[in-house]
């Protein structure tokens, strides 16, 4: 005689069968492994929101259900409207080196990876490798557009222009030195608010030209903190570290080293007010072609008053920044340069591109038909385009497609600071 079985054990208990015990351990099973798997906070399990999706999905028998993905409204306009993939590096806490990319659209930016580039020599081929691996990751199909910082990269690559801008990375080094040696002192640092009204910053570097706002913050303190470094007070503290200390108070007192500041501040000055303007949420292209030549001009007259030139004489250092500055700014002077340049709305590679995004844009044939007839009025200088030039037209197609324009005042910046 076969002993019975005891009363909850076994599959075929009648119990188990009534409270559907087993599926109930199985979704036990699921949700813990969910929550191990993914790394999920404990607490998550008391959120009012978790009990009820699970008690909702409890009690109505959806066939076929599958939870939807969170992204899926993001990833959806990607085949339509095509995507930019967006790069920026930056330092963390703990100054590692990392290089963020990002997939944009019109329904909204998405994290796609970070890259931690520390002992990585950060030059073309390394960049070009993992934008690659973003491209097949958001699929190839998808991108409209790459926008990438490259400032690193021609740093390593033009020693004219290292040479011609290393200076200015020395000054800008000399007032993080400063404001650490202050900030990180409690003496020093109280010393430091009782002799200056405003406080020492400390910039990030991902903010906006965070070189730039140090500079301006030290130059407004500067009667503050020279009173402070030939002060009695000073001198007593000046035992702590005497070789960090000397050098704050030489260079504090160095009228060379601040006039340096100065010429930092004045010839950057145009290029920081024209990348303010036109570094918002606000359609702001169409006020490049009024602001660049102004923004080279004044550039040039405070560099050539510095040096001491005429106007007609040649000067090295502007030369450089005049380069970075029209680097692949299609204008005529830069088209006489070279015979093998064209202008864009003549380049095969440019039109074939504006093609290709017109028809991304336009799903319909009447609507892109359109628009490629506006476009061909412009190049005919038909109706109200009667005054422009085609060749701005096509610039206007290739800062809209590329981002160059913005992109190049932005690698300047970071070039020379």
């Amino acid at each position: 005689m076969k002993r019975s079985t005891a009363i909850g054990s076994g599959s075929s208990n009648p119990v188990k069968k009534a409270f559907n015990i087993g599926a109930r351990e199985r979704l036990n099973d699921e949700i813990v492994r969910m929550f191990y798997l993914a790394g999920l906070p404990f607490h998550l399990a008391r959120n009012h929101y978790y009990v009820s999706a699970f008690t909702f999905a409890a009690n109505n028998n959806i066939q076929g259900y599958v939870p939807p993905g969170l992204l899926a409204p993001i990833r959806g306009p990607w085949r339509e409207k095509g995507v930019s993939i967006v790069s920026d590096g930056w330092s963390d806490s703990q100054r590692r080196p990392l290089i963020n990319f990002m997939a944009a659209t019109g329904g909204g930016p998405m994290f796609v990876k970070t890259v931690d580039c520390s002992g990585k020599t950060k030059d073309n081929y390394f960049i070009s490798n993992l934008m690659k691996e973003v491209i097949l990751k958001v699929r190839p199909k998808n991108v409209v557009q790459v926008i990438t910082d490259n400032a690193q990269i021609n740093v390593e690559n033009n020693s004219v222009a290292f040479e011609e801008f290393n200076w200015i990375s020395e000054i800008v080094g000399d007032v993080m030195m400063i404001k650490n040696f202050i900030c990180n002192h409690s003496m020093r640092l109280a010393m430091c608010n009782e002799f200056v009204s405003l406080k020492l910053l400390s910039v990030a570097e991902t903010r906006f030209a965070s070189s730039i706002v140090m500079l301006k913050r030290v130059k407004l303190i500067k009667q503050g903190i020279q009173t402070m470094v030939t002060s009695d007070k000073w001198n007593c503290y000046m035992n702590d570290d005497i070789g960090k200390a000397k050098f704050v108070n030489d260079k504090l007192l160095d009228d060379f080293w601040w006039n340096q500041v100065d010429y930092i501040l004045f010839f950057d000055a145009p290029i920081y007010d024209m990348i303010r303007v036109c570094d918002t949420d606000r359609p702001s292209l169409h006020f490049v072609y009024d602001m660049w030549d102004t923004m080279i001009e004044k550039v040039k007259m405070v560099i050539y008053k510095h040096e001491g030139k005429l106007l007609e004489e040649e000067s090295t250092f502007y030369n450089v920044v005049h380069q970075i500055l029209v680097d692949r700014y299609y204008n005529d002077v830069w088209l006489r340069e070279d015979p093998s340049r064209v202008p864009p709305h003549r380049d095969e590679e440019v039109c074939l591109e504006r093609k290709k995004c017109l028809k991304r844009f336009f799903d319909d044939p009447m609507e892109r038909t359109r628009a490629n007839l506006e476009y061909a009025k412009f190049l005919t200088k038909e109706g109200p385009s009667a005054d422009i030039d085609p060749l701005e037209i096509d610039v206007i197609w290739i800062l809209i497609i590329g981002g160059l324009f913005m992109v190049h005042l932005h690698i300047l910046f970071n070039l020379w600071l």
